[in-house]
């Protein structure tokens, strides 16, 4: 299947457009719960850790942004990710059943 007839058949949906911490905060939340094979994400995992704010030693705070470089468009994908899984509707669980008895604690006799 080409990808023009691929992408025919995709159903997109648009994020809501959150702030860069916002994002950041998501992916923080979301990471605990993910599990990553460690042969096949490699780079990834390497994005992930790399990723980080310059620190300006004058001023002694970090920058408002993260750096720039090879972790980027990793760590970009990983947040918007996040962002999707916090959009999606979150799936009701089945009402409890009760099960009809005629039991009762006290009976006359």
């Amino acid at each position: 299947m080409s990808m023009a007839n691929t992408m025919r058949h995709t159903i997109f949906r648009v994020l809501p457009k959150l702030g860069l911490e916002d994002g950041i905060h998501s992916l923080k939340m979301v990471l605990p719960k993910c599990w990553f094979d460690a042969d096949t994400t490699k780079p990834l995992l390497a994005a992930l850790r790399h990723h980080h704010r310059k620190y300006n030693d004058k001023m002694r705070i970090f920058s408002a942004k993260p750096v720039k470089d090879f972790s980027s468009h990793a760590c970009d994908a990983a947040r918007y990710m996040a962002i999707s899984l916090s959009e999606l509707p979150r799936q009701k669980m089945a009402e409890q059943k009760l099960a009809e008895n005629n039991y009762e604690i006290h009976t006359e006799k």
